[in-house]
């Protein structure tokens, strides 16, 4: 009987010696299997990232920021993307950043990455549903619509994307309005945009306003309820506007 507890303790102290730990990742001297689970990054620097998103390479979120459930954030090794204060990313959005195509000297990055590529937001900018952004930098206070694209662009301060529009290779002037479904491929057609009007901007404050309340009260629910309250259909979290929201579905 003592032979065989000395085996079972030999045996679990040769377990536990099998399986090391390398810089937080688990390493399985028996399998050669490596674990790549990483803690979840949800509510962080007041601000709220979706355990639905998918986040890739070297990212940095300032404060109040909201990014919604199935967007992916992804900057490609030697890249880098900046999302100021107030931000707000809404669902199934690609915020990406390409080592392989053209990017804007412009950034808010306060690094660029050996190959000098990012995307970079301002402070309180609005990005609607299933818009693609790709190398591009985004001035403070700018809207962009549900659906549209913009490849290596420049937004200047203010400036109103509206929905379905296309843009590539250009600077968007401030204040200057984008109009549903535009392609803007040149400078020319660029600096010829109308500016955007007082209900535009309007508009824009009040998409903010919605989405600071979301990053603060679902980090909260988050805090308070944990994954499964904030994933799925689940409990609302408490708003102005919904300052009691129902215990159950």
């Amino acid at each position: 009987m003592r032979r065989i507890r000395n085996k079972v303790r030999v045996a679990l102290i040769v377990l536990i010696l099998s399986t090391l730990t390398i810089g937080g990742i688990a390493f399985s001297a028996e399998t050669e299997l490596f674990s790549l689970a990483r803690p979840a990054t949800i509510a962080v620097n007041s601000s709220f990232l979706s355990p639905l998103d998918e986040l890739f390479g070297d990212i940095a979120i300032g404060r109040g920021v909201f990014i919604s459930g199935n967007t992916v954030v992804r900057a490609d090794p030697g890249t880098s993307i900046c999302i100021e204060s107030e931000t707000n990313l809404q669902d199934n959005i690609l915020f990406l950043a390409l080592r392989n195509l053209p990017s804007p000297q412009a950034t808010r990055c306060g690094r660029v990455g050996d190959t000098g590529i990012s995307s970079s937001t301002g402070e309180k900018v609005s990005i609607a549903h299933q818009a693609k952004i790709e190398n591009s930098y985004l001035g403070n206070f700018t809207f962009i619509g549900f659906r549209a694209y913009l490849n290596n662009v420049v937004l200047e301060d203010g400036a109103f994307v509206l929905h379905g529009a296309r843009l590539t290779n250009v600077k968007i002037g401030k204040n200057r309005l984008v109009p549903i479904g535009s392609v803007i491929t040149t400078q020319a057609q660029a600096d010829a945009l109308p500016l955007k009007t007082d209900e535009n901007s309007e508009f824009q404050t009040e998409v903010l306003e919605v989405n600071e309340e979301f990053a603060e009260n679902y980090s909260e629910l988050y805090d308070n309820a944990g994954f499964d309250a904030v994933v799925g259909a689940s409990v609302a979290p408490r708003t102005s506007w919904n300052p009691k929201p129902v215990n159950r579905l």
